[in-house]
């Protein structure tokens, strides 16, 4: 798997600037490719989607659902 130090910004906590893309094998076999990086040291895992994802709009229906699990009050 190749090193990419491109897809994070700056080093990581424990100095390294050596990343790759987190790959999944699914049970079908094909190769699922996620939107996190691992650091090659310390393993530390970063969220960098290639492309931001738009914020929902708040739905009175989602509302309902937050409060339900406790995430709103």
């Amino acid at each position: 798997m190749a090193k990419d130090s491109t897809i994070v910004r700056g080093p990581c906590y424990c100095g390294s600037v050596d990343f790759e893309r987190v790959r999944v094998r699914q049970r079908n076999g094909e190769v699922y490719m996620t939107e996190f990086v691992s650091c090659h040291v310390c393993g530390v895992m970063y969220h960098r989607p290639d492309q931001p994802k738009p914020i929902e709009k708040m739905t009175p229906e989602r509302r309902d659902f937050l409060k339900r699990i406790g995430w709103l009050k």
